[in-house]
């Protein structure tokens, strides 16, 4: 199985099944690169809601009769009480935290906000390229294929 391109054009000769293989190959890459894109996403939208949490809490100095989620998707909630909604625990990287302020725990958030929008930045980039490869041998697969002698 082989591809030739006609007069006019470069002469190419191409094993269709490399192609074939070449395009798995970066159809996986580019799957990859899209649940890599989730992940920044979600956890954009984790630091978003933490943030929000922050700046709700924080106009109360303490807090009675809270729901406290036990689990990320609010499976199960306990009754709780705020004595200090001043203070927080945040994650500053590497399963590190310290306790800070509200508005320095929001600021270490939006650094982090940040470097993830840059990396999300790099992701898509990243993803819009190989997509446009893999239409390219989508292209030059389909060309090669409808060749007679094949």
């Amino acid at each position: 199985m082989s591809y030739r391109e006609g007069k006019d054009t470069q002469k190419v000769e191409v094993d269709v099944n490399i192609l074939l293989r070449d395009y798995v190959l970066l159809q996986r890459y580019a799957e990859n690169l899209t649940s890599a894109l989730t992940s920044v996403i979600n956890e954009l939208n984790e630091i978003n809601l933490a943030k929000e949490s922050i700046k709700q809490l924080s106009k109360y100095s303490k807090l009675d009769n809270v729901l406290v989620s036990l689990d990320r998707a609010g499976y199960a909630y306990m009754h709780g009480l705020l004595k200090d909604t001043s203070k927080v625990l945040v994650n500053i990287g590497a399963n590190y935290y310290v306790v800070v302020d509200s508005t320095r725990a929001t600021e270490i958030l939006e650094r982090r906000a940040g470097e993830l929008q840059e990396i999300r930045k790099k992701l898509e980039h990243e993803l819009s390229a190989i997509s446009q490869k893999l239409e390219e041998l989508k292209q030059l697969i389909a060309r090669a294929q409808s060749q007679p002698g094949k």
